[in-house]
């Protein structure tokens, strides 16, 4: 299934990752932008799970569709992630104040990670049961790849583990 985080990430082009430049430390999850956001258009990828014109063009409406519906959930997310940040940033709001908005923040994040996850699923029901297996093969090398790039970046290389090293 096209369930993995990298496919996960094909959220509605306005979605972000907690990395987002410019929208703080309250990014929400599941974004958009980055390699894998619409991995049916990657050539090398079409060809390694033998992707047809006709399964782009099903996978490209499924994908549109949701963007289109998700975008009011998307305009709150960042609204709500504003005024959490807002509050962070000031210090004073007491705990159940900056309670209540943590959940206003997370009730659209919630809504936007379901249809993410209904998307993959019907997108999987687009694929055949080999390219669905060609495909998280493709995914599980693109994680190790990505891992090992984090630790190399980080130090945290050559069998260390996940942790960072202490002093």
């Amino acid at each position: 299934m096209a369930g993995s985080p990298q496919a996960s990430a094909a959220a509605p082009p306005t979605a972000t990752s907690n990395a987002t430049p410019g929208r703080g430390q309250f990014g929400g999850r599941g974004g958009a932008t980055g390699p894998g956001a619409t991995w049916w258009k990657d050539d090398s990828v079409k060809k390694e799970i033998g992707l047809g014109p006709d399964q782009v063009h099903r996978i490209d409406g499924i994908y549109e569709k949701r963007a289109r519906d998700m975008a009011s959930f998307v305009d709150e997310l960042h609204k709500q992630r504003d005024l959490l940040e807002q509050m962070a940033r000031e210090r004073t709001a007491d705990d159940a104040t900056i309670t209540v908005q943590i959940s206003k923040f997370e009730a659209p994040q919630a809504e936007l990670d379901k249809s993410r996850i209904l998307m993959d699923y019907k997108i999987s029901r687009v694929l055949t049961d080999d390219q669905n297996k060609k495909l998280q093969a493709y995914w599980e090398r693109q994680r190790a790849a990505d891992w090992a790039a984090r630790c190399a970046a980080d130090g945290r290389g050559r069998g260390r583990g996940p942790f960072p090293r202490l002093p």
